[in-house]
């Protein structure tokens, strides 16, 4: 049978009828480790559980050695518990592209070994070698276009430790014929993989005879998608925190969740780290969020948005991809990407003024402040006097005799400033030294490159919205272009 993960209490609530002879968790990782240790507990007594139980890698132990273990009788009576973790034999070519995404989330996360890693397995399920990712080369898996320097890092990386992908090759019928033999009496096998394609034969055959746990965590954004997401991270809180006595208070999580998202290990070392910070107090609040866990997202938006305006390509990208993997979606990258250009024009605009004579690239923060902000202030008054008498002129004129509101009725709340007015104001709401460093990257682009650089992420906006194009390749192809100056 399937079951999703949060039926798991429920089945542990009756130890007799929860000993199936096969196990299998699939999805998010940190998830289905927490459930298979469950599991085995479960099986295994804890005074056997030295001798009576086996783990096995999925990376490097291939299913025979599984298997060897599995038939093997254990040298105390059964129960026994064979665990092969992050076995890939659930996997197809078809969810090759997963590991993929993987790699590249990896990568930006700083694991090369990891991206290595998932890179390889790629390989190997679409059994193609590393010449064929080579741009160059005829029908490229990979062609220029479409990579980001992410992958020759991680080919290089490969090379440079002489990782290649094992060949390919399916062990999965091999467990099947196993398994449907049937395994020895009280011997029980634990599966966890983070991909699984569920029209394999294995896959039928764990869900034949034993359970198959989803430990998928909701990615989508639709309101019942989120609240899934809110609830498992709410258990993990719950599950960490009440053997210490400590409870979360509302605001704290919705901080922890707005910082991390729905992250299961992201939380876990937070809420460790918060109950560490807490002392003696039992409730967590969200100024210790605040005071010990960062803006994670916000913070990396800026990252890439910094990285873009200095033309760092390989960091914009590397940022992006991280950001790409949950974080954000395709179109919020190129509008804040898009913001932050449309402000270096506006810096332009301001830097043609006699008021900013005073202003040299390279200039001391501490002068810029006093001698650049005082004149950034009184420009930006002057574009706002500009667009009320532009706003005034474009309204209709009232009509003769139409009344005037009744006495204490409320007016109607004015209407907000568009987004691409409030872009045009430099010093409201800035810190001088974040915009003493905008005004340094302005001088990495002339106003004509700019320009160009905002009608490539419009036409990157238009087709993200209009055309079945990969989203991910639309944005980095967008990013690449403005980071090199090409002409849109």
């Amino acid at each position: 049978m399937e079951i999703q993960r949060s039926r798991l209490p429920e089945l542990f609530s009756n130890p007799e009828k929860a000993r199936f002879p096969v196990w299998l968790f699939f999805g998010d990782e940190t998830l289905c480790a927490e459930a298979m240790e469950k599991a085995a507990a479960l099986l295994v007594p804890e005074a056997r559980k030295a001798l009576n139980r086996e783990v096995f890698d999925g990376a490097a132990d291939p299913a025979g050695r599984v298997l060897e273990s599995l038939l093997t009788l254990p040298l105390f009576p059964a129960p026994k518990v064979v665990e092969w973790r992050g076995a890939r034999v659930f996997a197809s070519k078809r969810e090759g592209g997963a590991y993929l995404e993987k790699a590249r989330a990896a990568h930006g996360e700083g694991d090369s070994a990891a991206a290595a890693r998932y890179v390889l397995e790629f390989m190997s399920l679409s059994a193609i070698s590393p010449e064929d990712l080579d741009p160059a080369a005829p029908g490229s898996a990979f062609p220029a276009e479409a990579r980001g320097p992410w992958l020759d890092e991680t080919l290089a990386l490969c090379r440079e430790r002489g990782l290649v992908p094992a060949a390919a090759g399916d062990d999965s019928d091999l467990l099947a014929d196993a398994l449907e033999k049937g395994l020895p009496q009280g011997h029980h096998l634990l599966v966890s993989a983070e991909v699984a394609d569920k029209r394999k034969r294995l896959y039928k055959t764990f869900e034949k005879a034993g359970v198959v746990v989803d430990c998928s965590l909701p990615r989508g954004n639709r309101s019942a998608d989120k609240e899934a997401q809110r609830q498992i991270m709410r258990e993990r809180s719950a599950q960490m925190l009440s053997p210490l006595g400590k409870t979360l208070e509302q605001g704290a999580f919705d901080a922890l969740m707005e910082r991390l998202g729905p992250d299961p290990a992201g939380f876990s070392s937070a809420l460790a780290k918060l109950a560490a910070y807490a002392g003696e107090r039992a409730r967590i609040t969200e100024r210790d969020v605040e005071a010990l866990v960062s803006r994670s997202r916000e913070d990396r938006i800026y990252e890439f948005t910094n990285a873009l305006l200095s033309r760092d390509a390989e960091a914009a990208l590397t940022i992006l991809g991280r950001l790409l993997s949950g974080e954000i979606q395709a179109t919020g990258a190129v509008g804040a990407a898009a913001n932050q250009l449309r402000k270096l024009l506006a810096i332009k605009a301001f830097l043609k003024t006699p008021a900013a004579s005073g202003y040299r690239r390279g200039m001391n923060p501490g002068a810029f402040e006093r001698d650049i902000i005082p004149a950034i202030a009184a420009f930006d008054e002057t574009i706002e006097s500009l667009l009320s008498s532009w706003r005034a002129e474009a309204s209709p004129p009232k009509a003769s005799g139409e009344p005037a509101p009744a006495k204490g009725k409320a007016r109607a709340p004015a209407p907000k400033k568009p987004k691409a007015e409030t872009d045009l104001f430099l010093s409201r709401g800035a810190h001088p030294f974040a915009l003493h460093q905008t005004f340094e990257k302005a001088g990495n682009f002339s106003e004509e490159e700019l320009l160009a650089a905002l009608s490539i992420l419009l036409d990157a906006d238009r087709r993200l919205k209009s055309t079945g194009q990969n989203p991910r390749l639309i944005v980095e192809a967008a990013v690449l272009a403005v980071c090199r100056g090409i002409s849109g």
